[in-house]
């Protein structure tokens, strides 16, 4: 697991609402606002990523950019960024993220924590991922090494939640808990892995792009009505 201190930051936080709108006619564009310290290495796997998935990948952009989808590795959400998915923006979230989604209000999640489970730590999708087409090339259950272990999670409140995947319970025959979570916010979407999976790009896991690829996949498909789509 690597410290959050040393990680690139992979969400929009300009403040202002007007800098978030959708892309334009032009290439599609992933955004990425990178720390001070921000892990390099996760950065050139994650723009050699964008680059096979025709993105082009923004950096610290500024109020004239447009973006297609907001990333965020452990960062706050700013009002600008839950103001632009509501109008129709599709975020995918790493770990904390999910914390800083529900602390943003577009996820109506209470009290989420965050702790080590164990490494290589399976997630099942449940038959809602699975429909989404979340799982498509990964293992069943998926599981990732330093990148499947730890895990955010609180209370779910509100039933416009979908649980898309689960870990196991923390005793023998207790009830899944949820690892995945998605929700149409407004107009747009929230796509919340619980998870570390940005220690994956870390470590060049095909397996952690792969989950991308599918996230985004998602995205393109058309198949979340009202959110904005790549260019055609």
């Amino acid at each position: 697991m690597y410290r959050p201190s040393l990680y690139l930051a992979a969400a929009a936080v300009l403040g202002a609402t007007a800098s978030w709108h959708s892309a334009s006619a032009q290439s599609p564009r992933i955004a990425l606002v990178n720390l001070p310290t921000g892990n390099p290495k996760f950065l050139s796997t994650f723009q050699e990523f964008a680059r096979s998935e025709g993105l082009e990948l923004v950096r610290n952009p500024t109020s004239t950019d447009s973006i297609s989808v907001v990333v965020n590795v452990r960062e706050p959400v700013s009002a600008g960024v839950a103001a632009w998915v509501r109008s129709g923006g599709f975020l995918i979230t790493e770990m904390s993220g999910l914390r800083e989604a529900a602390a943003a209000g577009l996820l109506d999640v209470k009290d989420v924590s965050c702790a080590l489970v164990a490494t290589n730590t399976a997630i099942t999708f449940t038959s809602t991922g699975k429909s989404l087409g979340l799982d498509s090339g990964l293992t069943d259950p998926y599981r990732d090494g330093e990148a499947s272990e730890f895990f955010c999670n609180g209370e779910l409140r509100s039933a416009g939640i979908e649980v898309l995947g689960t870990r196991p319970g923390a005793t023998p025959g207790a009830d899944p808990i949820p690892a995945i979570l998605g929700a149409k916010v407004g107009a747009g979407y929230v796509l919340a892995y619980g998870f570390d999976w940005g220690d994956g790009f870390v470590l060049n896991s095909e397996q952690s792009k792969r989950l991308i690829h599918n996230a985004l996949s998602l995205w393109r498909s058309g198949s979340l009505n009202g959110t904005k789509r790549a260019p055609r």
